[in-house]
């Protein structure tokens, strides 16, 4: 092959490679856009002058569980509206969120509904599908002046304005309502063992979930709080309302009972269902009252493989064999809770963290969550845990709480008896053992397997200008995540008598790579040395050491698990010396090989 061939060849190349890179980016753009407007108020309802004072107290977590829930969503929210007051020790748990969040007050409802309204005409004029999530955690009453209405800051957030100014102004996009508020005449449970649990009467939260009206919002689902006879809480333990604990456990992988990494309401309505199932005290058990989209029963609340594999940790293969399980942070925060059945194995999504904990059965665990890491469930090396109980009331509700397994089978028997709700497909035999082995999705697929290996044939450059191009082979070591460093090692020959030329080259890079999927696009710089060795038949041998450096991009097509098969294109120079002089050849290459996920 002549070198103006080759020449050819490493430009075609190159130019498929950089036209694959422009369609993978382009195929993204057209996506699902999630928009959030989250709200948390502590405060009770304002009191005007002529009315008497207050007799709901201050709660003490909505602020934590508008934080805890603007931390997961941001990670794949295209817009996010988070309003809050944050009292000091949540601005301490979530000091990232402190600059962004705004008072949660009508005013502030008002711009960040009429800002997520304009996002959705963006989304459709770009053809996007629009999500939104609206949550909010407070005070409820089911008759405040006559009328159900949440708690803002300066007065009530009534339900005609719900149907009104809200949800009417966001046609077109799937919608998620999730509402975590108590009673007006509830007593709020301070902190510890002297503390008296929520009341709440099914008004409070259920008047928004009101089906004759909300009949009229088909692309609108919603799960509320839905005590008749009995009470909910927030709970010191856990620093959040009851529900939004199980609620977060639920969205970061606890409920997803296919393992599809999409989070659907069935699975989190079965899931909250086991989770309170044991507790004895009907004080404390949490009910809910469901409803899924009309337009879509089966529309996930959140696609855990949306999240760039950079910004989070994962959990794999989370099983029964230590029953209910707490995972909590460096700084205490209680992330999730689950007790999966012996049929149920999950994976979980984390925030990276120097220290995260699994706490269960007296002992815990201590591991590192670095950005994209995978952690298996397996290696966690158990020791007896340091804690100590938060007191009685704690205790009865810790035994009760996640005290029933959660799993295929209870998931099963809870679809049957919930006729409004779509079952999410179930796997049998052979399959399941696939989706196991797959249980996290596009994440998994990328970072089960922490290295790449490849082997490679192509073509390049030669140092001597009598030669054509020379055939080789390369060994690569790299990441399988989305980055890391890569290591290579390549030989090639050519001969055209009565010249021959030999070389060996190892290579250290770094790769950059694009979210996992089936295609993906690499890229990264390169540098390396080794030596190149040239004969004349019948005279002296010549060799020198050769520095390379220059970089490299390519794209892999996984066809397996494991397995794929890769295209690229690399743009080195060559220093080196031979004759006596100091020589610079450029040294483009071509490769075309496998490579094996471990």
């Amino acid at each position: 092959m002549s070198r103006s061939a080759l020449s050819g060849f490493a430009g075609w190349l190159g130019a498929l490679l950089v036209a694959a890179a422009v369609a993978h980016t382009g195929t993204t753009q057209a996506a699902t856009r999630l928009h959030a407007l989250v709200v948390g108020n502590n405060a009770a309802f304002p009191v005007t002058a002529d009315e008497q004072s207050p007799t709901l107290a201050p709660l003490e977590y909505a602020d934590d569980d508008a934080a805890a829930v603007s931390e997961l969503i941001g990670g794949v929210a295209a817009s996010l509206h988070l309003l809050t007051v944050m009292d000091a020790a949540t601005q301490a748990l979530y000091p990232k969120l402190v600059a962004t969040a705004r008072p949660p007050s009508l005013a502030a409802v008002e711009q960040a509904v009429g800002a997520i309204a304009a996002e959705l005409e963006r989304d459709r004029a770009r053809g996007d599908q629009s999500v939104v999530w609206l949550f909010f955690s407070g005070h409820g009453s089911g008759s405040y002046r006559g009328e159900p209405a949440l708690a803002l800051l300066d007065g009530p957030l009534r339900r005609d304005y719900l149907y009104q100014r809200v949800l009417a102004r966001l046609p077109g996009a799937l919608v998620h309502l999730l509402v975590d508020a108590c009673h007006a005449e509830s007593f709020v449970r301070p902190r510890d063992s002297n503390a008296e649990v929520v009341s709440v009467a099914p008004e409070a939260a259920n008047a928004l979930l009101v089906r004759s009206t909300l009949a009229g919002f088909p692309n609108v689902g919603a799960i509320l709080v839905s005590n008749r006879d009995a009470q909910a809480h927030e709970w010191d333990a856990i620093g959040h309302g009851v529900f939004t604990h199980e609620l977060l456990s639920a969205l970061r992988g606890a409920a997803d009972v296919n393992g599809d990494r999409l989070i659907e309401y069935s699975e989190i309505s079965a899931f909250m269902s086991a989770a309170n199932r044991g507790i004895g005290d009907a004080r404390a058990r949490v009910a809910i009252s469901l409803r899924a989209p009309e337009l879509n029963r089966r529309a996930p609340l959140l696609d855990l493989s949306a999240y760039a594999p950079t910004t989070v940790s994962w959990l794999v293969g989370v099983s029964s064999r230590r029953g209910a399980v707490q995972i909590l942070d460096e700084r205490g925060r209680r992330l999730l809770t689950l007790h999966n059945a012996l049929d149920l194995s999950t994976s979980l999504l984390l925030p990276p963290s120097s220290a995260l904990y699994v706490v269960a059965r007296g002992e815990e665990a201590q591991f590192s969550a670095r950005p994209g890491q995978v952690t298996r469930f397996t290696d966690l090396e158990f020791v007896r845990s340091q804690s100590r109980s938060r007191g009685l009331s704690g205790a009865n509700l810790e035994r009760g709480l996640f005290a029933v397994p959660f799993g295929r089978g209870y998931y099963e028997g809870f679809i049957d008896n919930a006729p409004d709700l779509v079952s999410v497909p179930l796997s049998r035999d052979a399959e399941r053992d696939e989706l196991a082995a797959r249980a996290s999705g596009p994440a998994r697929a990328a970072h089960a397997h922490s290295l790449r290996l490849s082997l490679a044939g192509g073509l390049s450059n030669t140092i001597a200008n009598q030669l054509e191009a020379s055939f080789g082979l390369r060994l690569g070591l790299g990441p399988a995540a989305s980055h890391g460093p890569w290591l290579g090692l390549e030989g090639g020959q050519t001969s055209e008598a009565p010249l021959s030329e030999w070389r060996v080259l190892g290579k250290l890079g770094w790769l950059w790579q694009t979210t996992p999927s089936r295609l993906r696009v690499y890229a990264g710089p390169r540098a390396g040395a080794g030596i190149v060795v040239q004969r004349v038949e019948g005279q002296s041998t010549l060799s020198s050491a050769v520095g390379t450096f220059g970089g490299a991009v390519g794209l892999n097509g996984r066809i397996s698990q494991q397995l794929g098969i890769f295209a690229e294109f690399e743009l080195a120079a060559h220093l080196l010396q031979l004759d006596g002089s100091t020589r610079f050849v450029g040294a483009p290459s071509s490769w075309i090989g496998a490579s094996w996920e471990m």
